[in-house]
């Protein structure tokens, strides 16, 4: 028997989720700060992809505690930290150098790939990623206007 979609963690349970993620987002951006000699992106995108893990746990912390409205805004950050990484190697002027692997059966083979092919597949998911963050904001942006001025939202 189905039980439909798997509702969000409440209470207690969302509470300790939410701050293990907060939690692991700031030990990343911790390890990154004391060795950024194992970096292999500049300090500000490993920062902002790390981000994307707080975001998703203070977001679910707020819901947990009542406030949609906030959990909804962080989940931006969310939106907006998996995205850097993707634009960022779109978008900045170096060569990029990608490794692609395919597996099957626990067989698989692991090869580079040029500039163009690194570019494209990373942008292209870092631009639809941006795309997604861009409708929610725009639906947040409607939510909160309709909330201010207490119109219902039309039913189409």
């Amino acid at each position: 028997m189905s039980r439909g979609p798997a509702s969000p963690p409440k209470g207690r349970s969302a509470l300790v989720l939410g701050g293990l993620f907060t939690l692991a987002g700031i030990g990343i951006v911790v390890a990154m700060t004391l060795a950024p000699e194992g970096l292999e992106v500049p300090y500000w995108v490993g920062v902002a992809a790390a981000s994307a893990f707080s975001f998703a746990g203070l977001s679910v912390i707020a819901q947990a505690l009542g406030f949609d409205r906030i959990g909804r805004w962080l989940a931006l950050g969310v939106i907006a930290g998996l995205a850097t990484p993707g634009l960022w190697i779109l978008l900045d002027p170096a060569e990029k150098h990608c490794t692609a692997s395919v597996g099957a059966m626990g067989g698989g083979s692991s090869s580079g790939t040029g500039d163009f092919v690194c570019r494209a597949v990373f942008g292209f998911g870092g631009a639809l990623t941006l795309s997604v963050g861009v409708v929610a904001l725009l639906a947040l942006l409607r939510r909160s206007r309709r909330q201010k001025t207490g119109t219902a939202p039309r039913h189409r």
